[in-house]
Protein backbone atom coordinates (compact mmCIF):
# COMPACT_ATOMS: atom_id res chain seq x y z
CA UNK A 1 0.00 0.00 0.00
CA UNK A 2 1.35 3.48 -0.46
CA UNK A 3 1.78 6.28 1.89
CA UNK A 4 -0.15 9.09 2.37
CA UNK A 5 1.31 12.48 1.10
CA UNK A 6 3.13 14.77 3.55
CA UNK A 7 1.56 17.95 4.90
CA UNK A 8 2.05 20.77 2.73
CA UNK A 9 3.10 24.40 3.64
CA UNK A 10 0.39 26.65 3.57
CA UNK A 11 0.98 29.41 0.06
CA UNK A 12 1.22 32.62 1.97
CA UNK A 13 4.82 31.98 3.80
CA UNK A 14 6.81 34.82 5.70
CA UNK A 15 10.25 35.71 3.93
CA UNK A 16 12.22 36.53 5.85
CA UNK A 17 14.66 38.48 3.35
CA UNK A 18 12.01 41.05 2.53
CA UNK A 19 11.59 43.61 4.43
CA UNK A 20 8.00 45.38 4.66
CA UNK A 21 8.53 49.19 4.10
CA UNK A 22 5.92 51.20 5.93
CA UNK A 23 4.59 52.63 2.58
CA UNK A 24 3.49 48.99 1.09
CA UNK A 25 1.35 48.67 4.08
CA UNK A 26 -2.25 48.86 3.41
CA UNK A 27 -2.95 52.12 4.44
CA UNK A 28 -6.73 53.71 4.27
CA UNK A 29 -5.44 56.55 1.78
CA UNK A 30 -3.98 54.32 -0.58
CA UNK A 31 -6.53 54.33 -2.65
CA UNK A 32 -7.30 57.75 -2.30
CA UNK A 33 -3.60 58.69 -3.39
CA UNK A 34 -4.07 55.88 -6.55
CA UNK A 35 -7.48 57.95 -7.41
CA UNK A 36 -5.16 61.03 -7.36
CA UNK A 37 -2.90 59.73 -9.48
CA UNK A 38 -5.50 58.29 -11.81
CA UNK A 39 -7.45 61.74 -12.04
CA UNK A 40 -4.42 63.68 -12.63
CA UNK A 41 -3.10 61.82 -15.74
CA UNK A 42 -6.71 62.37 -17.28
CA UNK A 43 -6.03 65.49 -16.45
CA UNK A 44 -2.64 65.97 -18.33
CA UNK A 45 -3.71 63.80 -21.56
CA UNK A 46 -7.42 63.70 -22.30
CA UNK A 47 -9.60 66.14 -20.33
CA UNK A 48 -9.19 69.48 -19.17
CA UNK A 49 -9.22 71.64 -15.69
CA UNK A 50 -11.45 69.25 -13.90
CA UNK A 51 -10.35 66.26 -13.57
CA UNK A 52 -6.47 67.89 -12.42
CA UNK A 53 -8.39 70.04 -9.61
CA UNK A 54 -10.09 66.44 -8.60
CA UNK A 55 -6.35 64.98 -8.27
CA UNK A 56 -5.23 68.30 -6.57
CA UNK A 57 -8.08 67.78 -3.77
CA UNK A 58 -7.30 64.23 -3.48
CA UNK A 59 -3.99 64.16 -3.07
CA UNK A 60 -4.53 66.43 -0.44
CA UNK A 61 -6.61 64.40 1.30
CA UNK A 62 -4.39 61.63 1.36
CA UNK A 63 -1.59 63.52 2.37
CA UNK A 64 -3.63 65.23 5.81
CA UNK A 65 -4.48 61.23 6.37
CA UNK A 66 -1.27 60.33 6.69
CA UNK A 67 -0.58 58.65 3.81
CA UNK A 68 3.64 57.84 3.83
CA UNK A 69 3.82 56.96 -0.13
CA UNK A 70 4.87 59.25 -2.73
CA UNK A 71 1.81 58.87 -4.89
CA UNK A 72 0.13 61.67 -3.54
CA UNK A 73 3.06 64.19 -4.03
CA UNK A 74 3.29 62.59 -7.85
CA UNK A 75 -0.29 63.24 -8.13
CA UNK A 76 0.26 67.09 -7.09
CA UNK A 77 3.36 67.44 -9.21
CA UNK A 78 1.28 65.82 -12.43
CA UNK A 79 -1.84 68.03 -11.30
CA UNK A 80 -0.19 70.79 -11.56
CA UNK A 81 1.54 70.91 -14.60
CA UNK A 82 -1.58 69.37 -16.48
CA UNK A 83 -2.81 73.06 -14.60
CA UNK A 84 -0.33 75.15 -16.35
CA UNK A 85 -0.90 73.90 -19.27
CA UNK A 86 -4.22 74.18 -19.72
CA UNK A 87 -4.22 77.74 -18.31
CA UNK A 88 -0.90 78.25 -21.60
CA UNK A 89 -3.68 76.87 -23.64
CA UNK A 90 -6.37 78.98 -22.74
CA UNK A 91 -4.35 81.87 -23.07
CA UNK A 92 -3.30 81.30 -26.55
CA UNK A 93 -7.16 80.95 -27.51
CA UNK A 94 -8.08 84.04 -25.70
CA UNK A 95 -5.54 85.54 -27.54
CA UNK A 96 -6.01 84.45 -31.10
CA UNK A 97 -9.76 85.53 -30.55
CA UNK A 98 -8.65 88.83 -29.45
CA UNK A 99 -5.93 89.01 -31.77
CA UNK A 100 -6.72 89.17 -35.56
CA UNK A 101 -4.64 87.00 -37.44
Amino acid sequence: MSQPYPPQQPYQQHLPHVQQHPSNAAHPARGTATAAVWFAVLGLFCFPIIPSIVAWVLADNATRAGYPGGRARAARVIAAIALLVDAAALVVYALRAVIPG
